[in-house]
């Protein structure tokens, strides 16, 4: 009797192991999920970038995607050294667009314009409307420039420079 009982003991560990074999019920298989929103909303959004310190601050009014373009209103970035705030943002893949009352600072320099362009990959901004550019103590009027922000270039075209003592 303690040998039959045994037996079947034995045969059903023997099936549960073959079963949970078969199944693998503790193998998580990996699926990639992609979430694809033809549009999307929000308001008053805030972001932060914290390590020790806060490192940046940024804030848009309201966001929506449309397509592959992110689209902001009222935006304003800031961090330790530098800060850029607009009426309207477009992000479109590695090219941000800043359009309206555009003002970016940092320590070298002060842009005010109205359609302000950002290249993420190359790190240039750029400018083909009448800007107002304060440099070295100099208050400058350009019809375009281009500022490398990596090095500090800045390039003016149709200037109108005005030096006050």
């Amino acid at each position: 009797m303690l040998i039959k009982s045994f037996n079947i003991v034995l045969l059903a560990l023997v099936s549960m192991l073959f079963f949970v074999v078969i199944q693998k019920p503790y193998e998580i298989n990996s699926v990639d999920y992609k979430i694809d929103f033809k549009s999307l909303e929000a308001d008053d959004i805030v972001g932060y970038e914290i390590d020790k310190k806060l490192l940046k601050k940024s804030y848009a009014k309201h966001y929506f995607r449309q397509g592959e373009q992110d689209n902001l209103l009222e935006f304003t970035l800031s961090d330790l050294t530098k800060s850029i705030s607009s009426d309207k943002v477009v992000k479109d893949n590695e090219n941000i667009v800043f359009e309206n009352n555009v003002n970016y600072k940092d320590d070298k320099i002060t842009l005010k314009t109205k359609i302000l362009n950002y290249s993420i990959k190359d790190k240039i901004l750029s400018s083909n409307t009448l800007s107002d550019v304060f440099y070295n103590f100099h208050s400058l009027k350009a019809k375009s420039f281009i500022y490398n922000t990596i090095n500090g270039d800045l390039t003016l075209k149709e200037v109108n420079l005005c030096i006050e003592k």
